[in-house]
């Protein structure tokens, strides 16, 4: 008579027994090849979400660009950048003087007033102590001016020392709107006019070019960074691709990059007719 197999043995010979754990060892290897991965994968995600933000801002300026040309076709001139107005100080920006119905939006279900917003703002600005500031824009101080109304202020009147589309020379090389400085001393607020576009040739000085200068010299776009408007905040700000370039729309609607270090002053300069 044979003895019983011990239980030991049977468990020995069944399925389980091609199995084993992973060893310390293995364990790290896959730890470290997943650590590997996601240190591959994560910036090129983050570079694809800029590129998105970046894309979304564009698009954005596209719509400002559509705002100023149906403003142009029905007034027969551009807004004011700023429309001071009144007996005691008040005062309107091109953000709030392009009527609603010329800034509209995609986005599904959105009110306009909504839509509006969304229109105003870059998704690589940095926001507000209190969340999203109402504009990341800044206007050409010599194609949007700060004008004086008077005592009474229509928001849509185009009948002060604003400028039409028609008399730009050579639109598709001037930016009309572009990406703007924020000013961390007003909450991360921005210009509504560039008001130091091209070094020290502030908008009252004219930002013209003339017959002397050389249209491929290069303008002084200031140093690129946020700062406080005592500190001369109002340049262009280059947000994207790493503080390397902005997003304009220019004369002729187009929106194009502005590469930091390499913009030329036929981009800020108006041209004498």
């Amino acid at each position: 008579m044979r003895n019983p197999t011990p239980l030991r043995s049977r468990a020995a010979a069944g399925p389980s027994a091609a199995r084993r754990a992973f060893t310390l060892i293995e364990l790290l290897v896959v730890i470290s090849i997943i650590a590997l991965l996601i240190g591959i994968l994560l910036p090129a995600l983050g570079a694809a979400r800029a590129a998105g933000r970046a894309a979304a801002c564009a698009s954005n300026l596209k719509q400002v660009g559509i705002g100023l040309a149906a403003y142009d076709v029905d007034y027969g001139t551009m807004p004011p950048g700023v429309a001071h107005y009144g007996p005691t100080p008040a005062y309107e920006d091109w953000t709030f003087i392009l009527p609603d119905g010329y800034m509209g939006g995609s986005e599904v279900g959105a009110s306009v007033a909504q839509q509006r917003a969304k229109v105003l703002q870059c998704g690589e600005a940095e926001e507000g102590p209190g969340g999203p500031v109402g504009n990341h824009y800044s206007a050409h101080p010599r194609l949007l001016p700060d004008i004086n109304a008077g005592d009474t202020w229509a928001f849509a009147s185009g009948n002060f020392d604003t400028y039409p589309i028609e008399r730009m020379i050579a639109p598709s090389e001037l930016f009309v709107v572009a990406d703007g400085v924020q000013r961390p001393d007003e909450g991360n607020s921005v210009n509504p006019l560039a008001n130091r576009t091209d070094g020290n040739r502030i908008f009252y000085q004219g930002l013209v070019l003339t017959a002397g200068d050389n249209p491929t010299d290069l303008a002084d776009m200031g140093d690129n960074t946020d700062t406080p408007q005592a500190q001369n905040g109002g340049h262009v700000r280059f947000r994207h691709g790493g503080d390397t370039y902005a997003n304009a729309v220019f004369g002729d609607g187009h929106v194009e990059n502005m590469v930091f270090g390499a913009v030329p002053i036929s981009m800020t300069r108006v041209r004498r007719p």
